[in-house]
């Protein structure tokens, strides 16, 4: 499996997420797929499920003890997922909780990656 799975499954796995939805809305998927449609050189493109993205991020040293007073380049990826909940947890306790969990994740295996989480809920189950 790859990163975007392996955080998929560890998410459905967690209490209160009832299911993850594609990581783009419904009217975007569709323009994508659309899109791909219409050039004839590209095949359609499977909806992904969770989104991983990967930018050098630049940090300035400010000078404080233990500094070396230079700025230094860290890669910092974003993952993004949209998820379904069972109403077991408030929406935002439920965001933080995945937020955290796939932070924990991704860096036990990218120690050298700052990691930024975006959880969408997209619906609340009652």
């Amino acid at each position: 499996m790859n990163l975007e799975e392996d955080i998929r499954q560890m998410v459905l796995s967690m209490d209160g997420v009832a299911t993850v939805y594609a990581a783009d809305p419904v009217w975007l998927s569709a323009l994508k797929q659309l899109g791909s449609l219409m050039d004839p050189d590209s095949a359609a493109q499977p909806v992904p499920f969770v989104v991983c993205s990967e930018a050098a991020s630049s940090e300035t040293d400010t000078g404080d003890a233990g500094s070396t007073g230079g700025s230094s380049c860290r890669s910092v990826m974003t993952v993004k997922i949209r998820i379904g909940t069972d109403g077991a947890l408030r929406a935002p306790d439920m965001a933080r909780s995945v937020a955290g969990a796939i932070r924990t994740f991704v860096t036990a295996l990218h120690p050298d990656v700052q990691v930024k989480a975006v959880v969408e809920i997209s619906a609340i189950g009652v």
